[in-house]
């Protein structure tokens, strides 16, 4: 630090990403990126989708960065960071996805320990130092637009108890760890990437909920991660945006920053989310948002100004030097940039980014045999069974099946799986279904199956009213199964809270997961794909010894509000496990024990052979 300018200090606090560049992902450096960094002396840079294609791709893109980054006056290596929180919200383009946090919770086991060890492997071995995971937001508002199977819990318990497993895995790769979104981004209606949300909870309130996992793992964690939300009843002052007067974003409160210093006891790096969101970015210009922050004890700027071209490098050069006059003018003090910075850089040297390279080979490591081995026995672990009619599950006597489907991108998974149980005999039709889709035509089509199994993908509450088509066909095609005596089966692939509304179905199952595939996908994918259709279809047709338990309350829902109630349908923790193995030409163990019945009753023919021959010369 002592060797370090004004200006220099103030790079050291920006997180910068490079999505794209003239219009086209940016997958390779180029010389534009490569003099940003040796000019400056960035913190970090967050990658995203566009920038991680393939395991080599993202390998030397990592490399040159940090390459870059040492040509620096300072030379200190970057943050490179991206959200692989699994589930929905991955960026790998290879590896593995994983099943996602609801799913870990319907685990309610140490599972998310060695998804936390899977994840970090598989990003150090990328060159990928830091993970803006996990998400430890509870669930407790079921109307919520953004985090829904991003949460392990509606439980502040069970977030926190899985949480702190998470991290423990990751740690045991090295790689730093910011749970977010603080002070809790699970009792939203209000999506932050386009709004500002606000919870009118107070703080006594929010200690028993949504601020309790932050509390217990704030001595566990590398960073924690602000959200842009307001509290009012926390942070009752406003301050002037260019939309009017607000209530302060927690992202730029200082009584919120206040909480995790003073109470929580919290010593580690606190990091913005992207100050580019509309959150943020509707109310404020680059140089305020990012001054705001600082002044409320935040260290890190996630995304301060967007750079996706050389039209836009003035906008960083800009922000630097605003920010460098603001401290000079006394705007910002010396003295809290300096403390910003020594964290940053404190735990640069703890874990080691300082002096870490990478000696193994990441085409080995990076979706290996082992590592998808592993996924599929949690997405399989997973899966939760709601109810099961007479015990039609696991599947027997299906012959011709079936699938009706919301998306194009969910085929593939269903395919796949049907591919891997390798059950000659079954039948299986795809039926896409949209607005479009009649009652008729469903019961003209169900009549020809003696399985009918229905993707239901339930978004947002409003796919919960009976005549939003996402409600309506499953509905009538579990109406049509029943009236014809066929076996109806529903699988919820997103939010749970659909689970409640199909009386007429046999057998409900969830899988909280609902990531499509490639349709070019074979037996065995190359590229990065969601478990958890794959291990739903399977559980459908297999013995589960393990099986899941509803990690949240399901609520029933009024239908004329829109709205879920506090009536609870499905209690936390319920989750039906199947009573008994049965033998049948879809299950893996068949074989086995039919050869042990052969053996059997080879012995058996054996002995009243020698019995015979005994018999005939004593006569």
């Amino acid at each position: 630090m002592a060797k370090m300018t004004l200006r220099e200090k103030i790079s050291q606090l920006i997180m910068m990403d490079f999505r794209t560049w003239d219009n086209q992902n940016f997958t390779t450096m180029n010389e534009s990126v490569k003099k940003l960094i040796e000019n400056n002396d960035f913190g970090g840079i967050i990658l995203f989708k566009e920038n991680l294609a393939t395991t080599s791709q993202i390998y030397k893109l990592t490399n040159d960065m940090q390459s870059a980054a040492k040509k620096s006056k300072n030379k200190i290596p970057l943050f490179i960071g991206t959200d692989q929180e699994g589930g929905i919200v991955h960026r790998i383009g290879s590896g593995c996805v994983m099943p996602g946090n609801m799913a870990l919770g319907a685990t309610h086991s140490e599972y998310a320990k060695k998804a936390g060890e899977l994840i970090s492997e598989e990003l150090e071995a990328l060159g990928i130092n830091t993970n803006f995971a996990p998400c430890v937001d509870v669930n407790t508002n079921p109307n919520n637009p953004v985090i829904g199977l991003r949460s392990f819990s509606d439980h502040p318990e069970l977030v926190t108890k899985l949480g702190e497993k998470m991290i423990e895995g990751m740690h045991k790769n090295n790689v730093l760890t910011a749970i977010k979104h603080y002070p809790g981004h699970g009792d939203t209606d209000t999506d932050s990437h386009t709004g500002l949300p606000v919870v009118n909870k107070s703080k006594e309130t929010l200690m028993k909920s949504d601020l309790l996992p932050f509390k217990n793992l704030s001595s566990k964690t590398d960073m924690i991660m602000s959200a842009h939300i307001t509290y009012p009843l926390v942070d009752g002052r406003k301050i002037q945006s260019k939309k009017g007067s607000i209530y302060y974003p927690a992202t730029l409160s200082s009584k919120m920053i206040k909480i995790l210093r003073d109470e929580f006891k919290y010593k580690g790096v606190i990091v913005t989310d992207a100050l580019n969101m509309g959150a943020i970015a509707d109310h404020f210009s680059p140089t305020e948002a990012a001054t705001h922050a600082l002044n409320a004890g935040v260290d890190l700027l996630l995304m301060p100004v967007i750079v996706h071209g050389d039209q836009d490098i003035s906008a960083i050069t800009s922000l630097l030097d605003n920010l460098e006059k603001a401290v000079k003018k006394g705007t910002i003090s010396s003295k809290r940039i300096d403390e910003a910075v020594k964290r940053v850089l404190t735990l640069k040297k703890k874990r080691n980014i300082l002096g870490k390279k990478n000696s193994k080979d990441p085409t080995k490591i990076v979706g290996s045999a082992a590592h998808h081995q592993l996924e599929a026995e949690i997405a399989n672990s997973a899966v939760t069974v709601i109810k099961n009619k007479k015990d039609v599950l696991p599947l027997t006597h299906c012959k011709k099946m079936l699938v009706a489907l919301p998306y194009k991108n969910e085929k593939p998974a269903v395919e796949l799986a049907i591919r891997r149980l390798k059950h000659a005999d079954l039948q299986v039709d795809y039926m896409l279904y949209g607005e479009d889709t009649s009652e008729k035509e469903i019961r003209k089509k169900v009549g020809y199956y003696d399985s009918v199994l229905c993707i239901s993908e339930i978004i947002n509450t409003k796919h919960l009213k009976s005549s939003h088509y996402m409600t309506r066909v499953p509905t009538q095609m579990m109406q049509a199964t029943a009236s014809q005596k066929k076996t109806g089966i529903i699988m919820s692939i997103a939010n749970p809270n659909d689970v409640a509304h199909y009386n007429d179905a046999d057998a409900i199952i969830a899988v909280y997961g609902n990531t499509g595939m490639d349709p070019t996908e074979s037996l065995m994918p190359e590229k990065a794909y969601g478990p958890n259709i794959v291990s739903g279809v399977e559980t459908l047709f297999t013995y589960q010894e393990k099986l899941g338990r509803l990690p949240v309350n399901i609520y029933h829902y009024d239908e004329n509000k829109e709205a879920f109630t506090n009536q609870i349908v499905y209690k936390r923790g319920y989750g039906l496990s199947y009573k008994k193995e049965v033998v049948t030409k879809n299950n893996p163990k068949r074989p086995v024990i039919l050869f042990i019945l052969m053996g059997i009753a080879g012995l058996l023919l054996m002995g009243i052979s020698l019995i015979i021959k005994r018999r005939i010369k004593c006569q």
